[in-house]
């Protein structure tokens, strides 16, 4: 389950890093405060990356997916293909495989890795617009109630 999780926060995190500029603060500045909170919860997360920026994502991603084609089996990296060419994202076909207890140590350090190496290429503002993102995140998920016991 952690490492499903991991896969989803790392694909969303490759996603965000690879979008397109935010929209100026300037026009955002003239809303009002509850027209901001819909706008964020529609709109992803989009940064300002320069072209060397991108050039060492791509770069980075290249290596993770090399990296993860390792770890996988002949017959995981055949239902991956198979599910893909069914119309199933990526990110599901993944999730949806069943790991080693070793493959799954493995792919965890290529997560946390790859994450710290993108998160190097990114300038401090950068980092400041993910954080406060994920933070946004965080606050407009519902809480789960917690279950009485019977």
């Amino acid at each position: 389950m952690k490492l499903k999780n991991l896969t989803l926060i790392a694909g969303a995190i490759a996603l965000s890093l690879t979008a397109v500029p935010l929209r100026s603060t300037q026009a955002q500045t003239n809303q009002q405060p509850q027209q901001q909170i819909q706008q964020q919860q529609q709109q992803p997360l989009r940064l300002q990356l320069s072209a060397q920026q991108q050039d060492q994502i791509k770069k980075i991603r290249a290596d993770v997916r090399k990296q993860i084609e390792n770890v996988l089996t002949k017959e995981q990296r055949s239902q991956i293909q198979t599910a893909m060419n069914q119309g199933t994202p990526p990110q599901q076909a993944f999730a949806a495989l069943k790991f080693t207890p070793q493959q799954q140590t493995e792919l965890r350090k290529i997560m946390m890795s790859s994450q710290q190496r993108m998160e190097a290429v990114l300038t401090p503002d950068q980092k400041k617009k993910i954080q406060e993102y994920q933070n946004n995140l965080q606050r407009q998920q519902p809480q789960q109630p917690q279950q009485k016991p019977r």
